[in-house]
């Protein structure tokens, strides 16, 4: 069994997170928002589905793994090519 921690993904969620007003939300959490939207640090949701549907395929050598699209990119990046070839 493997498991996906994916990081932001682009929902309505996170639009009202990031739109919210000062009594909705503190300013410094959706300050964490705006930056990794600015940063490039969000994914869609496709990109997620594609994630979870590499670590179920048998292109993944993972099994017991978690792939955290935060801090292994070198992962996130071998599955998405797997997936494109």
């Amino acid at each position: 069994m493997n498991s996906l921690l994916p990081g932001i993904v682009e929902t309505r969620m996170v639009d009202t997170l990031r739109t919210a007003t000062p009594g909705q939300l503190p300013p410094w959490r959706r300050a964490c928002f705006e930056e990794a939207a600015a940063r490039g640090e969000t994914f869609a949701p496709e990109a997620a589905a594609r994630r979870i549907a590499w670590l179920a395929s048998d292109l993944s050598e993972a099994n017991g793994a978690v792939l955290d699209a935060w801090d292994d990119r070198s992962r996130v990046e071998r599955a998405e090519l797997a997936l494109q070839g």
